[in-house]
């Protein structure tokens, strides 16, 4: 099992998941260890919205091993790429402003996300497929890396949450479009944080590169 991130809404189901496996052998489950960190998001009046971490010893108890790694690694007979902690190239995504994390006991400004990580695939004659959870990292950034990381250049399909949602994040929609506009995408499957505003703009610029993503759909690369 691989981890995107902390987030309640990333790593609230582990649970159910496991029980729901045809096995009882312990799994790994891979994560960065600022996923186990108290968060929380401040909104602009005031208000706070809670995200709870996943708890160590419950998952424990429900037949995963974890497994903390910060750097990239390979999984499944190498054939998955986790990217683990990615570095922030870009000077335009840099993160989420109003997140907060609990260090050292206190509750402080985390706009980084450092846990957020993707997967990439290799498929061949054809290039990456890269699968984010949120995007925390900045779609680009996390682009960008994963081929530093390949060394291949060709992106084939980019599917998951690319963060570009709510007035903090919309005013980097043109400049996001842009950069994923050079770096060719065969196919863009934004999903879940990703905005209708950022998805109506691929839509318009690169309607031949964007699928309309839907639960139950079955990709086949």
């Amino acid at each position: 099992m691989i981890s995107s991130h902390g987030h309640i809404d990333h790593a609230g189901g582990l649970l159910n998941i496991r029980r729901k496996m045809n096995t009882k052998e312990n799994i790994p489950l891979l994560l960065h260890e600022h996923a186990f960190r108290k968060r929380l998001v401040k909104l602009q009046d005031d208000r706070m919205i809670s995200l709870p971490p996943p708890t160590r010893h419950i998952l424990i108890q429900a037949g995963y091993n974890i497994v903390e790694q910060d750097a990239s690694s390979l999984w499944i007979k190498d054939s998955i790429l986790v990217t683990g902690e990615v570095p922030r190239t870009t000077d335009f995504e840099k993160g989420f402003p109003n997140h907060y994390s609990e260090i050292d006991g206190k509750m402080e400004n985390d706009p980084l996300i450092k846990d957020d990580q993707a997967i990439i695939l290799s498929i061949k004659d054809k290039g990456l497929v890269i699968i984010t959870g949120c995007g925390h990292s900045g779609i680009v950034n996390i682009l960008k890396y994963a081929k530093e990381l390949t060394g291949n250049d060709r992106i084939y399909a980019v599917m998951g949450g690319m963060h570009l949602t709510g007035r903090t994040f919309e005013p980097i929609i043109p400049r996001t479009i842009d950069e994923l506009e050079k770096l060719e995408a065969r196919f863009l499957i934004p999903c879940h944080c990703s905005g209708l505003k950022a998805v109506n703009e691929i839509v318009r610029i690169m309607p031949n590169a964007f699928i309309q993503n839907s639960v139950g759909t079955t990709y086949v690369f």
